[in-house]
């Protein structure tokens, strides 16, 4: 894989907190590795490679993989990394080196309030998050607060897109402006070339 074709997979093969570790880490069934065991954001982007290489990973395993997390919490953020671990993908300082992998995450979220839910947004601080996840790289920003009256498909386009439907107006007339005065310099033409 060259460094274009990287999964972005923001994991770690240690628990963060109490809960990663009693909820998560340790009621992963024992036929995983520890070492092997690991967590990552819920939002994760895998490469073909990488995909393909989780999607055949069962057959080589004593149980499907998916079984050693029926006993967990958050099972989606640990299953695909673990599968990572166990094809020596995320232990690969190698790997990390080679682009294989970003330790990045896609999702901006803000934890600094509680360990176990993200900071809840309104429409009145999407200006901030958008300049925040930009300069993390993050694709998406969670978690918003339903907040229809404000926080419209309009108000998102303005501030994340930079699309302001008045701009579209503005350029709409600017458009038919300089259509016009074309055919008005058509027509002078036309009226001075018969003299």
């Amino acid at each position: 894989s060259s460094s274009s074709s990287s999964s972005w997979v923001n994991a770690r093969n240690t628990p963060n907190n109490g809960y990663s570790r009693q909820s998560q880490f340790d009621c992963i069934n024992s036929a995983v590795p520890k070492p092997n065991c690991w967590k990552a954001d819920q939002w994760i982007c895998l490469t073909r490679d990488h995909t393909q290489a989780i999607a055949t990973l069962s057959r080589s395993l004593p149980l499907p993989l998916w079984r050693c997390f029926t006993d967990t919490r958050a099972s989606d953020e640990l299953y695909f990394p673990t599968a990572l671990g166990l094809l020596g993908v995320l232990d690969s300082e190698a790997a990390t080196a080679r682009g294989d992998i970003k330790h990045r995450r896609i999702t901006y979220a803000d934890w600094s309030m509680s360990a176990r839910n993200p900071a809840s947004f309104v429409a009145k601080d999407l200006t901030e998050v958008h300049r925040l996840a930009t300069e993390e790289g993050c694709l998406v920003a969670r978690k918003f607060r339903p907040d229809p009256q404000d926080l419209t498909v309009e108000f998102w386009r303005a501030v994340v897109v930079g699309e302001d439907d008045n701009e579209e107006e503005e350029e709409a007339e600017e458009e038919e402006e300089l259509q016009v005065e074309d055919e008005e310099e058509e027509e002078f033409a036309e009226d001075h070339s018969e003299e």
